[in-house]
C-alpha cells in the first residue's frame, strides 16, 4: 500500500497570528493522516515552536488594552457575529474534522454546533459576574470589581476540539481577555479553519492559533512570561507537566484532565432497552475516546445478567467504519499508538480470565486493516485490579462488574485517582441523590450520563487528579477574571 495524496482533497492551513495567516518560523509542517484510511494524507499543519508562540503572545498582549476597554455589550455583539461565521463553515469544516480524527460525521456536526452555542450563550452569562459588587456595612464600604486575567493560553485535545475550544474562548473573550490557542496535531485542520473564520469579526490579535508539538509549542506557551493564565484539557500526566511549567511564572492554571467515570446501577433500577442504550450511548461515544464518558459499570448482583444482556443488545446495531459513511455509527480510534494502548488493556484482561464479548459489525465497504478500527465490546469477569477498570482506557470496551452492597459500590466507584464524572441509575430519585453525595466526582448524573447532558449554566470540571477549576456558567466566566477590591474613604 502507498500513501494517497490527492491535491483536491488535502488541506494545508496556516496558523492565525494577529488576525493574519502565519507560516512557522521553522518552515516545517506536520502531516495529518486519516485514521479510517491510515495511509490517506488529509493535509498538513504548521510545526510551530517558540518563536511562533512569541509572536502570538505579543499580538495578544498588544490587542488586550483595546479589547478589554470595549464595553461588554459590544463584546457580546462581536461574539454573536463570530457564531454566525462559525455556522457558515460548519458543513465543510465538520467533514474535515471527521477525516482528520475519525469520529462519525454526526458527532463532528454536534461539535461545531456546540461551539456555536457557546459563542452565543456564555457571553450573555458574563453580565452578572462582571457587574460591580458593592458592600456597605458597619465596617465601611468597598467595591468588588472583576477584571480580565490578561492573555490566556488555551490548550485543547483532539476528541471534541471545537466544543472544548469555544467553551473557553467564549468565556475568556467575554471577560475581556485575549487568547492564544494550541490544538492537538491530530485535530488542528478544522480548528484553524474555525479560528480563521471568526477572526473576520475580531480585532487583530484577540484570538490567535498556533499549532505544533507539545514539547515545542506547548512547552513554550505554558512557560511564556507574557501568558497570564493557562486552560488545559488533556491527560493527567500532561496536566502535571503543564502545572510544573506554569509554576515558573506563577500563572493561573485550570485543568480538565482524565476521567474514569463510574456508573452505579442500584438494585431498584428498571432494566430495559432504554437503560442499555443509555449506558452504551455514553460509553462508546467517539469510539469510547471521551474523558466524560462511562468507563466502568457497577451493577447490583441481582440485576447483573440483565444489565449485561441489555448492553449487548444495544451494541448489536453498531456499525464500525469510516466516519463519513452514512452507515457508520462508530469510527476508528484516532491513531496507531492509541489503538495499541487500548489493545494492551484488553489483552491483559483476557489473559487474566476476563470474557471479551464483541458486538456490532463492520460498516459496508470498510476494510478493517486500512484504519485503526476495533469492534465494541462488553467485558465481564473483571475486578478492580484490572487496568481496564482502574485506568482510562479511551477505547470501545466497557467493563461491567457486580457488587453485593451499596457501600461496596461506592468504595469501588471512588477507588481510582480520577473524579471527573459519575452517575447513579435508580427508580428512587431521593435515594439516588443521597448516593450521589457519596461519590467523588465533579459532576454526578442521575439516570443519565453524557457530557451533553451537563447543564450549560452549571459547572464542568473534576476533582482529585481529574483537574482543578471549572468551566461553563458563572464559574466558567469567573475562571478568566481577577477580583479587585476598591477600598477607601469617599471624598467629602
Amino acid at each position: 500500500m502507498q500513501v494517497t495524496h490527492d491535491d483536491e482533497s488535502t488541506t494545508t492551513t496556516p496558523m492565525i497570528i494577529n488576525g493574519a495567516p502565519a507560516e512557522p518560523r521553522t518552515g516545517q509542517s506536520i502531516p495529518v493522516f486519516n485514521p479510517a484510511h491510515r495511509l490517506e494524507l488529509v493535509g498538513s499543519i504548521p510545526r510551530g515552536g517558540g518563536p511562533d508562540v512569541d509572536a502570538a503572545v505579543g499580538a495578544a498582549r498588544a490587542a488586550l488594552p483595546g479589547w478589554r476597554a470595549l464595553p461588554l455589550e459590544e463584546r457580546i455583539a462581536v461574539l454573536s457575529r463570530c457564531a454566525d461565521r462559525l455556522h457558515s463553515i460548519t458543513e465543510p469544516a465538520a467533514a474535515l474534522l471527521t477525516r482528520e480524527m475519525g469520529k462519525v460525521q454526526s458527532e463532528s456536526d454536534v461539535d461545531f454546533q456546540t461551539a456555536e452555542f457557546f459563542l452565543r450563550l456564555l457571553p450573555q452569562e458574563a453580565r452578572e459576574p462582571l457587574a460591580d459588587q458593592r458592600i456597605a456595612d458597619e465596617f465601611g464600604s468597598v467595591t468588588i470589581r472583576r477584571a480580565p486575567v490578561g492573555v490566556v493560553g488555551i490548550i485543547i485535545p483532539w476528541n471534541w476540539p471545537m466544543a472544548l475550544l469555544f467553551m473557553r474562548v467564549s468565556a475568556a473573550l467575554a471577560g475581556g481577555n485575549t487568547v492564544v490557542c494550541l490544538s492537538s496535531p491530530l485535530a488542528s485542520l478544522a480548528v484553524l479553519e474555525a479560528v480563521r473564520a471568526v477572526n473576520a469579526e475580531l480585532p487583530p490579535g484577540v484570538l490567535n492559533a498556533v499549532t505544533g508539538l507539545g514539547p515545542e509549542a506547548g512547552s513554550a506557551l505554558t512557560a511564556h512570561p507574557g501568558v497570564d493564565k493557562i486552560s488545559f484539557t488533556g491527560s493527567t500526566a500532561t496536566g502535571a507537566q503543564v502545572l510544573r511549567s506554569a509554576a515558573s511564572t506563577i500563572k493561573r492554571v485550570s485543568l480538565e484532565l482524565g476521567g474514569n467515570d463510574p456508573a452505579v446501577v442500584l438494585d431498584d433500577a428498571v432494566v430495559d432497552d432504554a437503560l442499555g442504550q443509555a449506558l452504551v450511548g455514553s460509553a462508546f461515544t467517539t469510539t469510547g475516546q471521551v474523558c466524560f464518558a462511562i468507563k466502568r459499570v457497577y451493577v447490583a448482583r441481582a440485576l447483573y445478567d440483565k444489565v449485561v444482556d441489555s448492553c449487548l443488545a444495544a451494541l448489536d446495531g453498531a456499525r464500525v467504519g469510516d466516519g463519513l459513511s452514512a452507515e457508520a455509527t462508530m469510527g476508528p480510534l484516532v491513531s496507531g499508538p492509541q489503538r495499541e494502548r487500548f489493545d494492551g488493556f484488553v489483552t491483559q484482561a483476557a489473559r487474566r480470565g476476563a470474557t471479551i464479548i464483541t458486538r456490532g459489525q463492520w460498516a459496508p465497504g470498510v476494510e478493517p486493516d486500512d484504519g485503526y478500527f476495533r469492534l465494541p465490546a462488553i467485558v465481564t469477569g473483571v475486578d478492580n485490579g484490572f487496568d481496564l477498570v482502574t485506568c482510562e482506557q479511551f477505547g470501545p470496551a466497557l467493563p461491567i462488574l457486580a457488587y453485593d452492597g451499596q457501600d461496596e459500590a461506592v468504595r469501588w466507584a471512588n477507588g481510582t485517582e480520577f473524579g471527573l464524572g459519575a452517575s447513579v441509575w435508580t427508580s428512587d430519585a431521593e435515594r439516588g441523590r443521597a448516593l450521589a453525595s457519596e461519590l467523588e466526582a465533579g459532576i454526578v448524573f442521575l439516570n443519565r450520563h453524557h457530557v451533553s447532558a451537563s447543564h450549560p449554566r452549571g459547572m464542568f470540571g473534576g476533582v482529585k487528579r481529574s483537574g482543578m477549576g471549572r468551566e461553563l456558567g458563572r464559574a466558567g466566566i469567573e475562571n478568566y477574571l481577577e477580583a479587585v477590591q476598591i477600598d477607601g474613604v469617599d471624598p467629602a
